[in-house]
């Protein structure tokens, strides 16, 4: 999976973790066989 946020991409691993902000404008890209990842919100 890639994360871009204010125009920084980061690849991302299976353990690797990001936060965002409420309402913060991001990008997700995912390889041919998709993602899977946990949501948390508090």
């Amino acid at each position: 999976m890639w994360l871009t946020v204010n125009g920084e991409t980061r690849h991302l691993v299976p353990g690797d973790r990001f936060v965002l902000a409420a309402n913060e404008q991001h990008e997700e890209r995912y390889g041919p066989q998709g993602a899977v990842y946990w949501v948390a919100r508090r």
